[in-house]
């Protein structure tokens, strides 16, 4: 399972006179300032729809005591997060037939051999191998969110203590 903690760095016990109702009340809306914050940036993603939904469902925040836990039982989010580099298809060998959709948008139905992993096209190039597929660039979009919630967090909790509001007059 994949984990992503986010640590405490935001200290403001200095700032309250009663630092535990705060503490309890802050990490109740951190947790839910942070899970906003990544089901936006997951949102904005070029995800197909089918992964940003089976993601979304996927992730939970968890309250620590001093963090907040990122946590994601789905098992492509690394690959996802972080992308996945160009590698051959050796999985497609043993498949009856794959449908390709050309680029004049014909569908056409090919097979993979041991023929057509070694060389492009199944033919003699050399240094090319078959059915590879093009990887992918990861998009982290849980840092990102990491660091919104954390403004976020600041601008709630200076509205909850009363920081930068005029007393008396």
């Amino acid at each position: 399972m994949f984990k992503f903690s986010l640590n405490g760095r935001l200290n403001f016990t200095s700032l309250v006179p009663n630092p535990k109702k705060l503490t309890k009340k802050m990490v109740s809306l951190s947790e839910t300032v942070l899970g906003k914050k990544i089901q936006e940036g997951l949102k904005e993603t070029n995800f197909s729809s089918r992964a940003k939904g089976s993601l979304s469902r996927s992730i939970t925040v968890e309250a620590k005591p001093k963090s907040l836990t990122v946590r994601s039982s789905h098992p492509g989010i690394r690959q996802f997060l972080y992308g996945r580099r160009k590698r051959q298809m050796r999985w497609l060998t043993g498949t009856h037939s794959i449908p390709i959709v050309t680029r004049e948008g014909k569908l056409i139905f090919r097979n993979a051999t041991s023929k057509s992993m070694a060389s492009a096209g199944g033919g003699p190039r050399q240094g090319k191998r078959g059915w590879v597929h093009p990887g992918r660039k990861g998009d982290d979009f849980v840092s990102r969110a990491k660091t919104k919630a954390k403004e976020e967090i600041k601008k709630q909790f200076k509205k909850m203590v009363g920081i930068g509001k005029r007393r008396g007059g």
